[in-house]
C-alpha cells in the first residue's frame, strides 16, 4: 500500500502500524482453538477497538469514517464491525475476560443511545440470563427518538461532561529548571519524577504503573485530555454541604486525604429549601467506607469538583469505573422533573 492511497487526515506511519497490529490480532485469534467461542471474539474486538483508539481522533466523525472505510480494505474486517470495536473499547475499557454477555449482546447494547439506560439493560441481561434476540427486543422501545429537551435542560445538563475517564492515565509536564526532565502530573498538585529512562514529551499523555520498583509508562496516542485526572476513592464522610472526605487513590501507592464537592450541582446545596433532601438523597446513594470513582476538574477560583461514579456491589475500583452509575445525572435528572427535589424526599 503506497502513501498516496491513504486519506489525507491519516498519518501514514500511524496508519501503517495500526494496520500491521490489527493483522497480527486477527492472526492470534485464528490460532487459538477455541476462536469461534463468543470469549475470544470480545476479547479481539476489544484489542482491535483499542488499537484504533490509540491512532485516531475519534471526536471528527470524519476522519473516524474514513479510517475506519479504508483499514477495513487493509485488514479484512467489515467496516461495521470496525466501528463497533472502536465504541466497545471507548465505552467498555476496562475489560472483563469473565463477562458472561457474548459479543452479539454488545453489538446490541451499543445501539441504546442512553448510558444510564444501557447500563441497566447490561445488568438485566446479566441477572435474567437473557439471549442477545431478548436483548434485542428488549432494547428495542428505547431506541425511538427522543423528544427534543429545552434549551434550559440543554445548557445545565450537556454543558457539564458528566464522563468517567481513564483510571492511572497522566499528563507529562516538563521541569521548567531543567529541559531535560520531565513530570508525571498526578493533579492535586502532585506530581512525580520521571525516570530517565523513559523517554518522553512535554503533554504526552500515558499510562503508568509501578512495577518491582519502577517506573513503566506506555503513550497512549489519541487519548483526550478531557478523560485525566480520574481517581478510586474511598469515602470518610459525607458532608451537610454536599461535600465528599475521601481517601484518594492517585496510583503509584499514593493515598491522601481531599474535599471535593459534586461537579454542576454546587447551587442545589446551598438553597436552604433544597439542601436538606439533596443531602437525604446523597445519603441513600454514598456512605462512609464506600469505594467510588472520581472525575475531578479544578476551575480557577472554583472549589475542587468531581463527577461522582457509584455501585453499591463492587469493591474494585476498575469495575466500578465499567459499571458504575453516575449521581451528577441523577441528581441533575430529578431536578428536571418539576417536583423539584420533593422526588428526593
Amino acid at each position: 500500500m503506497n502513501a498516496s492511497s491513504t486519506p489525507s487526515t491519516i498519518k501514514t506511519n500511524d496508519y501503517l502500524h495500526v494496520v500491521t497490529q490489527i493483522r497480527e490480532i486477527l492472526r492470534k485469534a485464528k490460532t487459538k482453538s477455541a476462536i469461534s467461542s463468543d470469549d475470544h471474539f470480545i476479547d479481539m474486538y476489544w484489542q482491535i477497538g483499542r488499537c484504533m483508539y490509540q491512532y485516531v481522533d475519534t471526536d471528527k466523525t470524519r476522519y473516524g469514517k474514513l479510517f475506519a472505510k479504508r483499514l477495513a480494505q487493509d485488514v479484512g474486517v467489515d467496516r461495521t464491525d470496525l466501528i463497533r470495536s472502536l465504541q466497545f473499547f471507548r465505552e467498555y475499557h476496562v475489560k472483563d475476560a469473565r463477562s458472561k454477555l457474548t459479543w452479539t449482546h454488545y453489538r446490541v447494547l451499543m445501539t441504546v443511545k442512553d448510558l444510564q439506560i444501557r447500563r441497566e439493560l447490561e445488568q438485566r441481561a446479566l441477572r435474567e440470563t437473557w439471549s442477545s434476540r431478548q436483548l434485542m427486543a428488549h432494547s428495542a422501545q428505547y431506541k425511538k427518538p427522543a423528544h427534543k429537551k429545552t434549551t434550559e435542560q440543554q445548557n445545565q445538563t450537556e454543558s457539564p461532561e458528566f464522563k468517567i475517564g481513564w483510571l492511572y492515565t497522566y499528563r507529562i509536564i516538563r521541569d521548567h529548571n531543567s529541559l531535560s526532565k520531565f513530570w508525571i502530573d498526578l493533579g492535586f498538585n502532585l506530581r512525580l519524577r520521571v525516570p530517565e529512562t523513559e523517554h518522553v514529551h512535554e503533554n504526552d499523555i500515558v499510562s503508568a504503573n509501578w512495577e518491582n520498583g519502577r517506573i513503566l509508562l506506555q503513550e497512549m496516542l489519541g487519548l483526550e485530555e478531557k478523560l485525566l485526572f480520574t481517581y478510586g476513592a474511598t469515602i470518610e464522610k459525607l458532608g451537610q454541604d454536599g461535600s465528599l472526605s475521601l481517601e484518594i487513590d492517585c496510583g503509584f501507592g499514593i493515598l491522601f486525604r481531599h474535599k471535593i464537592w459534586l461537579k454542576g450541582l454546587q447551587t442545589i446545596f446551598v438553597d436552604p429549601a433544597k439542601n436538606k433532601r439533596a443531602v437525604t438523597f446523597l445519603e441513600r446513594k454514598l456512605a462512609p467506607g464506600q469505594k467510588i470513582v472520581i472525575k475531578m476538574f479544578w476551575e480557577e477560583g472554583q472549589r475542587p469538583a468531581a463527577n461522582i461514579f457509584y455501585h453499591q456491589e463492587e469493591k474494585k475500583f476498575s469495575a466500578i469505573a465499567k459499571n458504575g452509575i453516575c449521581l451528577n445525572t441523577e441528581m441533575l435528572e430529578i431536578k428536571f422533573r418539576k417536583q423539584t427535589l420533593n422526588y428526593l424526599h
